[in-house]
This record gives C-alpha cells, structure tokens and sequence, in this order.
C-alpha cells in the first residue's frame, strides 16, 4: 500500500510542478541607457551594455546571453545572475571587447530558471549595431577628404564657374571654390570626429573654419 501512495505522491507532485510551470510568464528584457547601445567603439576598448531582467512571479534567470555578429563571426558572451527581486527588475551588466573593425550587430537573451525565455530587441528580425573603427584609418579618411575639399573640388567649382562666365573674375571663382572646399571639411570632420571629441571639438573645428573664411574673403576686400 505504501509504495502505491508514494508513486501517487509522485505523480501529483509532478503534475503541481507541470502546472506552475505552464503558468509561469515569460522574463522581459528592457534596455538601459539604449544611446550607448549603438555608440562607436574602437578595437580594444571595453564596452559595457546594461539590461533590465524582470518576472511577474519572481523566478530568476537561468541564462542571460549577449549574442554578438562580428566581423570574426558569432560570438556569444554570458552574464552572470546577479542577485535581486525579479519582479521588481534586476539589472544585469555584458562587457565585451571588439577585437577588430567593422559593424557588430547584437542581441540580448535570458531564460527564466522555468524555461522561459525573452529576447531584446523582441522581433527576431532585429538587432542594434554598433561600429567599432580604427583611429587611424579615420585619420587616413579625413586627410584624403581634405587634399579633395582643398585640392580637387575648389578646382572642379573653378572651372565650372570659369566655363559659365568666362568673363567673370578668376579670383572670385577661386574663392568660391575654397569657399565650399572648407565647408566640405568641416562637414567631413563633423562626421568623422563628433563622437570623439563632442560638442568642445565641434565647437573648435567652427572656429578654425569660420576663421579660414575670415581671412578668404578679407583679402578679397584688401585687393
């Protein structure tokens, strides 16, 4: 009789376990701070991506995984739980080093200890993205964007302008040349270097350009 009410102690035992967990509801992932998410990065510098892990019944993640596309291929990078209330939110924390550059696309997954899993971004055709780039090939790009904003599209405005007025002053032509030239480079460097050197090297970058300007068409007026 005894081994009949422990297989039937069993059973149902089995059975209240199924129950909650077929009622369990899956985690949510909310993002934290997402504007770092897609910030540039450079190779070899540590970045950190903060997520918020919640559960309506307070059941703790099994696994928290940061799923990498990288210019190398995947790689997938694990958290560890961190201790806390689940139904209240617990934020959980991914470093993670690019080794090279180029365009890394990555997601968030958690499994609740239930089995239940969430992803962030939800759909699965989505990602965020972050590029990681070397200093020196932006350098390389912005010094090949000056000898074209300085060298060839001044002269490309020049005989543009000389071809639709040939009776127009050269000099003026030249300047309006230069004149775009400087724009173009302060734009080029706008894109290059903002998130580099922020609103303070922006800043710098105008003076210097408006400065260019100031002596361009001041001479103008001197001759």
């Amino acid at each position: 009789m005894k081994p009949v009410l422990r297989r039937a102690a069993a059973f149902l035992s089995l059975l209240v376990l199924a129950s909650v967990a077929a009622q369990a509801s899956p985690p949510t992932l909310e993002p934290i701070n997402p504007n770092s998410y897609t910030q540039e990065s450079r190779p070899g510098e540590s970045r950190a991506f903060d997520v918020k892990y919640t559960q309506a019944e307070g059941d703790p993640p099994k696994s928290l995984s940061l799923i990498l596309e990288t210019p190398g291929g995947q790689v997938t990078e694990h958290a560890s739980a961190p201790a806390g209330d689940p139904t209240k939110g617990i934020p959980v924390t991914w470093s993670y080093t690019p080794a090279n550059s180029g365009t890394y696309r990555f997601h968030f997954e958690a499994v609740s200890s239930t089995g239940e899993s969430a992803r962030l971004p939800a759909s699965p055709e989505e990602d965020y993205e972050f590029a990681s780039v070397n200093p020196l090939t932006k350098m390389l790009i912005f010094v090949a964007g000056l000898v074209v904003a300085f060298v060839i599209l001044p002269f490309v405005v020049y005989m543009g302008a000389r071809g639709v007025n040939r009776r127009g002053d050269p000099a003026a032509a030249a300047r309006v040349g230069l004149f775009v030239g400087v724009l173009a480079s302060l734009g080029l460097y706008i894109y290059l270097f903002a998130a580099d050197y922020g609103a303070l090297g922006i800043a710098i970058a105008c003076v210097a350009a408006l400065a260019i300007l100031i002596v361009l068409f001041s001479r103008r007026r001197a001759v």
